[in-house]
């Protein structure tokens, strides 16, 4: 089941550091803030906001 109702998902990731173990700011969404989603980013998993919506 999904939390939050978090129909997004998270943007692909094209290019990483080139560290072994990157650090990781979270591992979960439950960890991060309501609404947002603990994502891989450029260099270990960040918490993201969802896109916004086109106006």
């Amino acid at each position: 089941c999904f939390l939050h109702g978090s129909a997004w998902s998270c943007p692909p990731v094209h290019i990483t550091c080139a560290m072994l173990n990157p650090p990781n700011k979270c591992y979960a969404n439950w960890q991060c803030p309501r609404g947002q989603k603990c994502c891989p980013s450029f260099c270990g998993r960040r918490c993201i906001s969802p896109p916004e919506p086109p106006h």
